[in-house]
């Protein structure tokens, strides 16, 4: 009898920090898949090959501007230790002012002072991850960028687009509305496809501008990067 030669199927999962928790990562890896997702400061315990803990920010101190990564073990609901790879970048000058000024709007709005270590952390940009070391740190880093991509897309057709909620009351009226919307969308999209693809200070800065509805200014920076 011939065996099946099928290729096991190995779901990857990319995914933001609301889902760095030790729960999301024992069901990914009790289901068989692969995955990269970004942490909080302190999310969970993080620990040495000797089972001792660390600091998340004690490490980012040392790995100054490159691409670095570090194999920490975590505790899953067993108390079993499992060992993962934690995959880290020092961000841009650029997009740490951008970072400090979004933290300090938080601050405002939420009536609360994040502390100096989370400020620190913010400074970097760090992902844990199961895939195998044959996959580089830049190249884990890169992977998670993708789903960046697609978060700026969702932010541009809300906050910039007024697609949450639909105004229309008839099937014409929605029709004509959407179709609208969707041209605008595209035309949106074509300049940022020819700004720039990762998610370099260029597109952080355009966020901004969509954050605050300032489209004047985001065609300017358009301009001024296409040249």
């Amino acid at each position: 009898m011939r065996k099946n030669c099928q290729p096991k199927l190995t779901i990857s999962i990319i995914a933001d920090r609301a889902y760095g928790t030790i729960t999301s990562i024992e069901h990914c890896l009790k289901s068989g898949g692969e995955f990269i997702i970004r942490l909080k400061n302190k999310s969970f315990n993080l620990y040495n090959k000797q089972g001792e803990k660390i600091l998340l920010s004690d490490w980012l101190e040392t790995i100054g501007e490159k691409v670095s990564e570090i194999t920490i073990y975590i505790k899953d609901s067993e108390k079993n230790f499992i060992p993962l790879r934690l995959c880290a970048v020092k961000k841009t000058k650029e997009e740490i002012i951008i970072e400090e000024k979004r933290l300090k709007r938080l601050e405002s709005k939420k009536q609360t002072t994040y502390s100096e270590d989370t400020k620190f952390t913010h400074q970097y940009m760090f992902v844990i991850t199961s895939l195998p070391l044959s996959v580089s740190a830049e190249k884990v880093l890169e992977f998670y960028r993708l789903r960046w991509q697609v978060e700026l897309v969702f932010k541009r057709y809300k906050s910039l687009l007024g697609l949450g909620n639909i105004p229309t009351k008839t099937k014409e009226s929605s029709e004509v509305w959407l179709n609208g919307k969707m041209f605008l969308a595209l035309l949106v999209e074509k300049y940022l496809g020819d700004i720039d693809f990762s998610p370099s200070w260029n597109i952080r800065t355009i966020t901004e501008c969509v954050e605050r509805d300032e489209i004047g200014m985001l065609f300017d920076i358009y301009d001024a990067t296409s040249g």
